[in-house]
């Protein structure tokens, strides 16, 4: 061990820390950017280090071989350093020092997470991020300590927001949760590719006094209950758009119903197929697979959204013909022009109804709770919910889209009835 360490001392000629050869003169060297310096002799009195270079294994990438110069004050911490770096190198888990600051590694990971998902996920990724880039992105991703994740996550929290509200204050605690799991990712991934020692990230949350305090302030609508669904639909049942809304209130999603065509509907079968979706980022229209393989999936048809359906497409065809349109595709929502339905339309179009009606305004996509509540309430097993809804895990579905409203808790009152013992009618043990 000790023959891989060398002396380094200042010249005598130029000040310069130089290593020393094994009998002590110095090795010649250049002084910056000038010729090079003859002096041999080191300064008398001059700083002494110790410094060595080791072999930190090859690249993964390119094969080639690694190899780190380093410089300590004293030999006993020299002999520790290269002992430590051995022993670590030897057992795959030395980090090498880096000058990479947080936002080169971001976009390495985002380059390479952008071969693996789709390009509306990358988008929303880089969104996430952007807060991190300005807030850690100059500091040597391996200077960054938990407490630098602490602080960005307060700032976020407090003053962190630029636009959507008053500039200045913070972000939802919501919002804050996917800039931190984003962050989290990257850092792992960081931490697997030995750039960093840890995850600093791994254990930041977001403390559960500000979630419920948003909570209180920000109470989240309740999705329709079935009367408000039954009235909703009454009252479209002439709107052009009414089959478009069966569908997103049987659990389509929005970008799954704007997606649909013709093909995928087998009216004797009574199936559809969702395998398609057209969703907007931005102001473009991105036309993708499902979101997830679990997404593609086949569903009965009731029969009452097929009778719709086929009206639809009817009616379609004939203002296509009287227009003079040739359809460009085989799209089931397009207007009379042979323009296809966005998810923007859809849901501003939910919503001028749902004003004309005088019908509580929902988000379009909670019609997805809607349905697989009074789904889960009708005693569907866990596991048709999760695979009616396309989710992989049935504890998801039934954990984020089950979510029973006052309605469907009235037998479990009535019920309680019974328990105490108090309905109406003579006292047990009365004459």
């Amino acid at each position: 061990m000790a023959d891989l360490i060398r002396r380094v001392s200042q010249c005598a000629m130029c000040s310069r820390l130089v290593t020393e050869t094994a009998t002590g003169t110095l090795i010649k060297h250049p002084p910056g950017k000038a010729e090079k310096c003859e002096g041999i002799h080191p300064k008398k009195g001059g700083t002494v280090k110790y410094r060595f270079m080791v072999d930190i294994g090859r690249d993964p990438e390119t094969g080639k071989r690694r190899q780190v110069t380093i410089t300590k004050d004293t030999l006993k911490e020299a002999k520790a350093e290269l002992g430590r770096i051995q022993h670590e190198t030897n057992e795959s888990s030395y980090v090498a020092p880096s000058k990479m600051t947080v936002s080169e590694w971001l976009d390495i990971w985002l380059e390479s997470k952008s071969r693996e998902l789709e390009v509306t996920s990358i988008s929303t990724y880089r969104h996430s991020l952007k807060h991190v880039h300005q807030y850690l992105g100059h500091m040597r991703i391996q200077a960054v300590r938990e407490e630098h994740i602490e602080s960005m996550r307060d700032w976020l929290l407090t003053s962190a927001r630029r636009r959507g509200g008053k500039a200045g204050s913070g972000l939802r605690p919501a919002t804050v949760g996917e800039i931190l799991s984003r962050t989290k990712e990257a850092f792992g991934k960081a931490h697997v590719r030995k750039i960093i020692h840890a995850n600093v990230a791994q254990y930041v949350t977001i403390p559960k006094m500000v979630t419920r305090a948003d909570q209180r302030a920000n109470k989240r609508e309740e999705p329709w209950n079935i009367l408000e669904v039954q009235s909703f639909l009454l009252g479209i049942t002439d709107d052009p758009l009414f089959p478009a809304l069966l569908l997103s209130l049987m659990g389509l999603r929005p970008a799954e119903v704007c997606g649909m065509q013709w093909s995928f509907i087998d009216f004797s079968a009574g199936t559809i197929v969702i395998d398609n979706t057209r969703t907007m980022m931005g102001e473009e229209v991105v036309e993708k697979y499902t979101k997830s393989e679990a997404g593609e999936r086949t569903l009965p048809l009731p029969k009452s959204v097929a009778k719709a359906l086929l009206a639809h497409r009817t009616i379609q065809a004939a203002e296509h013909a009287s227009e003079g349109v040739e359809p460009n595709g085989d799209y089931a929502f397009m207007s009379p022009l042979g323009d296809v339905l966005t998810t923007r339309e859809l849901r501003e179009h939910a919503y001028r109804l749902m004003a004309r009606l005088g019908l509580r305004k929902v988000r379009l996509y909670d019609a997805r709770h809607a349905c697989l509540t009074f789904l889960a309430m009708q005693g569907v097993p866990d596991v048709i919910l999760a695979r009616w809804a396309g989710h992989v895990n049935a504890d998801f579905t039934k954990r984020v889209y089950v979510q029973p409203v006052t309605e469907d808790m009235r037998d479990a009152g009535n019920q309680l009835d019974a328990f105490f013992g108090l309905t109406e009618g003579p006292a047990a043990g009365g004459a």
